[in-house]
């Protein structure tokens, strides 16, 4: 049973958490992409402290030292290190570049988003988290009551965060081999566990990643203007009965799965655009290279295949080189080969000063 205290150190706990990978996060978005403002940079640092935080959970369980203390410690080691660090990765011009001087060589542009487009979509937004509120309450005042949570996915958290380690196998079923599951959003569950002492936090993790889900939908409309429609396609789908009756107050990872990749949409088609000349990005710097030019086995298709031996300056065939030696006579070598004509024989005038309908 988990008192006042609990939840005072759990608090602080996931405080220390959140800020230390923000910070682990922003700092490896703005090493790897200087030139990225506004939200589809703030996503891009959510999903890369999200990543930094299953990785340190990961790297603990797999040595048996998942723990609540030993957890926060190791999250703070990253973000510390990643303050540490960032003098060194991230250049002084991109530390200080404001909105109105960072360069946005490799973000796409968006076009202005109006007042009353801002106001649709956050009103869209909070009518979903409303809905999905309902239910969140309820699992918080009754307990998690989904079938799914309640078979695998709670107790694998819990074994997790009882054991300490990723590696060791939970059989919840004779029958599904759902211990072989990929375990992202049971890790996240453990982790909260860690910090509480129980699954208190676990009923607002799937609200939080409806957040996610939403925001990534702003950001997929974002560079073509349309930031408030995609976002309500986005919450249509989670105001759903599929997914709003088993999602929100449970542990089910549904919402993880469409959550996380929406983002990577968000993040491509916010990187995906032309170049500062015009050309598409991705486009080789050799064209040659696309066309395979490049190989000189390979015979280049303006050259027709007859014309290899032929002069380019005069329009002639040229004959084959031949290497004079011993067994060959001087009148071979003069061009009467073994009783064959040469190509241009005394008497005869040249083949450019034969009509068109002669030449070969």
């Amino acid at each position: 049973m988990s008192g006042t205290g609990d939840y005072i150190l759990g608090t602080v706990g996931l405080l220390a958490i959140v800020l230390t990978m923000a910070i682990a996060g922003r700092t490896t978005r703005r090493a790897a992409l200087p030139g990225w403002t506004g939200t589809p940079a703030l996503l891009a640092d959510s999903v890369i402290a999200i990543g930094f935080l299953v990785v340190i959970s990961e790297l603990l369980g797999l040595v048996g030292l998942l723990d609540g203390v030993l957890f926060v410690i190791a999250c703070l080691i990253v973000g510390g290190g990643a303050m540490r660090l960032e003098p060194m990765l991230i250049p002084a011009g991109g530390r200080v570049a404001d909105r109105r001087t960072a360069t946005r060589s490799d973000q796409r542009d968006a076009p202005p988003v109006s007042r009353l487009e801002l106001a649709v979509a956050t009103a869209i937004a909070l009518i979903v988290a409303a809905q999905w509120a309902g239910p969140t309450l309820l699992a918080l005042d009754r307990g998690i009551y989904g079938g799914d949570s309640l078979w695998y996915h709670m107790p694998l958290a819990a074994h997790v965060a009882e054991s300490g380690s990723v590696t060791s196998l939970l059989y919840t079923d004779p029958l599904y081999l759902n211990w072989f599951y990929p375990q992202v959003s049971e890790l996240i569950h453990a982790g909260g566990i860690l910090l509480y002492g129980n699954d208190f936090l676990s009923p607002l993790l799937n609200l939080a990643w409806l957040g996610l889900a939403l925001f990534a939908g702003w950001c997929i409309g974002r560079p073509y203007g349309s930031g408030a429609t995609s976002l309500a396609a986005v919450a249509s789908v989670f105001a759903a009965n599929l997914l709003f009756s088993r999602q929100p107050g449970n542990a089910n990872n549904d919402v993880v799965a469409i959550a996380l990749f929406l983002s990577s949409i968000a993040l491509l088609s916010t990187a995906a655009g032309p170049g500062p000349s015009g050309k598409p990005r991705w486009q080789p710097a050799d064209p040659q290279w696309v066309r395979g030019e490049h190989r000189r086995w390979r015979r280049s298709p303006r050259t027709p295949y007859k014309s290899r031996h032929r002069d380019p300056s005069r329009g002639q065939r040229r004959p084959p080189p031949a290497s004079p030696g011993p067994h060959r006579s001087a009148g071979d070598r003069s061009g009467q080969l073994r009783g064959r004509r040469s190509p241009v024989s005394p008497g005869d005038r040249p083949r450019s000063d034969r009509p068109r309908s002669d030449r070969p």
